[in-house]
Order: structure tokens, then C-alpha cells, then sequence
């Protein structure tokens, strides 16, 4: 006897068709062994679980930063850089900046040359106004020099007087770069524009009026084109160094001043807010 393996009868050994179901025996026989085929059943996909969530308990010590407003602060005052206190940073360095806070360098040269300059002219001009009123008080013995005499001699008493003119602004030029006052350079140009005149009246306008086309004549064109550059070079400097913007707290005497270059913001001063 045989099992037919799709419906489970008993069959004929020879047999090619099931009794039962009817099926082809010639697929799978299986002889008679008196117990009953294992049940099949239809497998079953697994089942789809959803992935669990972990919780977490949030520790006490990580709890998230608290949110502030932001503050509004007042902007901060400060003083200029010369006022401000020799401090050492965290890493014992002295700022770079802090010598210039003090009168030195070719601006402390500048201003000495000045003092000894201002003397030094000052006596050559008095003396110049004594022998100027002496022509003046005997102009009809030296009338007979030249027709012009007496115009080349007023002409040179006005240029004398401009001259002591130049010399008092540079002594407000002094005084104003130790009190930090930005018309220094105002006054500095100013001396500087009189000092020309003073050679254009005096030096070369009078000698020319009585032809005296010597070498004092020529000397005195040289210095009026030197002394013309010697402004360009002083303004210059005044403008473009850092140790007379850091020393002055601004650079608001270059807007005082007759003529001025590229304005540069002093060193050393805070941002403003």
C-alpha cells in the first residue's frame, strides 16, 4: 500500500491514479508505514515589532542653559590715549604703542630746532629793524644809491615786521604741542607761509628794486624754494606719523590746519561703540 501525498488515502501499490483525489501517483510515493504524515502547516512571516523607545531619565546636572534677554549697555567712555594708565597685560607685555604717549622722537627734535631757531632769528630780525629805522631816519643821505631806495626800505620794514609775526607762531606752535592743542600745526604753516614772505620782501624784492642781482640774491632764492619744500616735508610728517597722532589723542589738527594730507585715526584708541 502507498500514501498519496496530497490528500493521505490508501492506495494500490501498482496504482497510477489516487482513489481518493484523483492525482498521479508517479510524483510521490511513499510506502505504508502506519503512521499518519506531520501536519504542514503555512509558514507565517515573523511579525514586525516597532522599535521600542528609550526613555531617559534627564540628570539634574545637565539641565539645559537658561536663556537670558540680551542687556543693552551704555557706550563706554574713554579717555585719550595720553591720559590712559601704564598697564601690563596678563603675559607681563607693556604696549608697543605706550612710547609714543610721550614727546620724543623726531617730533621732540622738531620742536627744539624750533626753540633754538626762534632765538637765533629773533636777534637777526631786531637787528635788521635797527639798521632799517636808521635807513629810514637818514633817507636823504642814502637816496642818492638808487631812485628806488626808499620803496626797497619800507618794503623790507614790512618784511622785518612779518618776520616777528613768524616767530610768535612758533612759539604758539611750542607752547600748543606740549599742551596737546591741535591748532599746533595751524600755527606751524602760518609761520612757516611768513617765514617765505619774509625772504620774498626782504631778500629778493629789494634787490632786485636796486639791481643787485649778487650772490645774497641768488642765496635767497635758494632758500625760498628749499623752505617751500621744508613745508611739504614738515606736513608731511605731521600727518602721516604715528607718534604725533598717538602723542596729540586725535587727529583733529589736521582739520585745524591750513593745509593738510590723507587724514589717519590716531593708535591705540579703543572701537567706538
Amino acid at each position: 500500500m502507498i500514501t498519496c501525498s496530497k490528500c493521505g488515502s490508501q492506495c494500490e501499490e501498482n496504482s497510477k491514479f489516487c482513489v481518493g483525489c484523483g492525482s498521479s501517483m508517479d510524483v510521490v510515493q511513499q510506502p505504508d508505514t502506519g503512521q499518519q504524515p506531520p501536519q504542514q502547516y503555512p509558514q507565517q512571516p515573523p511579525q514586525q515589532y516597532p522599535p521600542q523607545q528609550q526613555y531617559t531619565q534627564p540628570s539634574p546636572y545637565q539641565q539645559p542653559p537658561q536663556q537670558y534677554p540680551p542687556q543693552q549697555y551704555p557706550p563706554q567712555q574713554y579717555p585719550p590715549p595720553y591720559q590712559q594708565p601704564y598697564i601690563q597685560n596678563q603675559m607681563g607685555e607693556t604696549n608697543p604703542n605706550q612710547k609714543y604717549l610721550k614727546l620724543g622722537g623726531f617730533l621732540l627734535l622738531i620742536v627744539i630746532a624750533n626753540i633754538i631757531y626762534t632765538v637765533i632769528n629773533t636777534g637777526i630780525l631786531f637787528a635788521g629793524l635797527i639798521e632799517t629805522f636808521d635807513f629810514i631816519g637818514n633817507m636823504e643821505s642814502y637816496s642818492w644809491i638808487h631812485p628806488n631806495f626808499e620803496t626797497a626800505v619800507y618794503i623790507t620794514l614790512f618784511g622785518e615786521l612779518l618776520g616777528l609775526v613768524s616767530e610768535v607762531f612758533t612759539v604758539l606752535f611750542i607752547v600748543y604741542v606740549f599742551q596737546r592743542k591741535p591748532s599746533f600745526l595751524r600755527f606751524q604753516q602760518l609761520a612757516f607761509i611768513l617765514s617765505l614772505v619774509y625772504v620774498i620782501l626782504v631778500g629778493i624784492i629789494p634787490n632786485a628794486m636796486l639791481d643787485m642781482y649778487d650772490e645774497d640774491f641768488i642765496r635767497n632764492i635758494g632758500t625760498l624754494i628749499g623752505s617751500s619744500i621744508g613745508v611739504v616735508i614738515f606736513t608731511l610728517y605731521m600727518c602721516k606719523s604715528v607718534r604725533v597722532r598717538t602723542y596729540m589723542g586725535s587727529d583733529e589738527y589736521m582739520s585745524k590746519a591750513v593745509f593738510a594730507f590723507k587724514n589717519q585715526p590716531p593708535l591705540n584708541t579703543p572701537p567706538q561703540v
